[in-house]
């Protein structure tokens, strides 16, 4: 005992004792706080600060059920995503895991037909979904969560690009399905000359692309609702009147009549296609940083000696090489000249004055079928619909990209690590075998 008592109180002994301590402490201390280190590089299963904002103000309790097999390969990334949830949702958030081979009854009860699927619940709500993606799963919070469904009508009789086309490139078909998952009731809305009158329950107006000039008994209704605190988003297309011009003017924002060209930033070399990666700090942009919209044929917008009371922001601009090209031939010749304005020229401009809220881009086709799913070109237009509506909760959540892993040698590359893998085992291969004529 002796020995034992003298070992523990000497240097060495006390010296060890110190290090099971702290072990012992740190074991205690990590038992009790959950720590988590998302360390891929594009953080894949950290939450976005949108993701992270929803769950912290929950007005009511989430249940997430999902329905994965054990044997499949994403059941853990779904496990870690959910957890996730839960830790930012302050006690609000609960998911469960469930097997279906296991638990068929649940499978019945919640009347699952399809694997992988994952059902979100809240006091009676129910959103089913087939991805764990944030985006996907943070829209269906918000769908159970918020009560409230803004109503989104769509202008349509002056050859707009068609809201219920999904199939065809110049369809807005993939933008209304956005517009349905983020929990807007989406409603085309004809004016007639006789019944021109905005909807009271329209919480934003859309004008998205018009080829033809809005009669004037639409511009006037238009016009009134603006006045009356409405909300509007007006889509533009290059060589195209829209007969809002001196509405637009009143407001301190002016259209030109071009074609914006940009030869140092656009999109895969077409100089009509300008590609903005710098943006204004506005709520719309804000969440955009480190993407990039493009705009293809689009017309400046511009800002111009807003009225008092009036707050006008330029959202982008198009780079110091730009111009906006006023020779709008089809087969005009493509070179800046005297008449045309250089740039940096703004493409959109966001303006409110007092409860009215206006939304003025130079283009349309970047949320068509086509282009909607590139880039942040869905990001920017959701974005400006929840500014609009007055419903910044639902400001968009990015999916995080992600990162090729593969690496690509060139045949050069190849033949040199060839040798560096053969070379050195061919040399011992030698040397061993010239130790062994030797000793022969």
């Amino acid at each position: 005992m002796r020995p034992f008592l003298s070992l523990l109180f000497s240097p060495r002994g006390l010296t060890g004792a110190s290090v099971i301590f702290l072990l012992c402490l740190l074991n205690f201390w990590f038992y009790h706080h959950d720590v988590r280190y998302d360390l891929p590089a594009n953080q894949n299963f950290s939450l976005s600060p949108q993701s992270q904002k929803l769950l912290g103000t929950l007005p009511q309790a989430v249940k997430v059920t999902a329905f994965y097999r054990m044997s499949s390969g994403k059941r853990q990334g779904v496990e870690n995503r959910l957890e996730a949830y839960r830790q930012a949702g302050r006690g609000e958030f609960s998911y469960e895991v469930i097997d279906p081979e296991l638990q068929p009854g649940l499978v019945n009860r919640f009347k699952v037909s399809l694997d992988e699927t994952l059902v979100i619940e809240s006091e009676g709500a129910r959103k089913d979904i087939l991805s764990a993606d944030e985006q996907q799963l943070s829209a269906a919070i918000l769908t159970v969560t918020r009560k409230d469904k803004p109503k989104i009508y769509f202008l349509t009789g002056h050859q707009e690009l068609p809201l219920d086309d999904t199939y065809s490139r110049g369809g807005l078909g993939v933008i209304k399905e956005s517009l349905e998952q983020e929990n807007y009731e989406v409603i085309p809305l004809a004016l007639s000359v006789s019944q021109a009158k905005i909807p009271e329950d329209a919480r934003v107006v859309v004008l998205a692309g018009p080829e033809q000039r809005l009669l004037t008994a639409e511009r006037k209704a238009l016009q009134k609702y603006l006045l009356q605190g409405g909300n509007v988003m007006v889509l533009l297309q290059a060589r195209a009147e829209s007969g809002l011009e001196a509405v637009l003017n009143t407001y301190g924002v002016q259209v030109g009549q071009n074609i914006l060209i940009d030869p140092q930033n656009n999109l895969q070399k077409d100089y009509t296609v300008p590609l903005m990666t710098a943006f204004a700090d506005h709520p719309i942009t804000q969440a955009l940083e480190g993407t990039a919209v493009f705009f293809p044929l689009a017309r400046s917008v511009v800002t111009n000696a807003p009225p008092e009371g009036t707050e006008a922001t330029a959202l982008m601009r198009t780079s110091s090489a730009s111009w906006g090209e006023t020779d709008l031939a089809d087969n005009a010749l493509i070179q800046k000249d005297s008449k045309d304005i250089s740039g940096p020229l703004s493409i959109a401009v966001a303006v409110e004055r007092e409860d009215t809220r206006l939304l003025v881009v130079g283009n349309a086709r970047f949320i068509s079928n086509r282009f909607a799913s590139v880039l942040g070109n869905r990001d920017f237009f959701l974005n400006g619909i929840a500014w609009l509506a007055g419903a910044q909760e639902r400001l968009d959540i990015h999916p995080r990209p992600e990162i090729d892993r593969k690496l690509v040698i060139s045949g050069a590359h190849l033949r040199w690590a060839w040798l560096v893998a053969t070379l050195p085992s061919a040399f011992f291969l030698l040397l061993g075998f010239g130790f062994w004529w030797k000793r022969r």
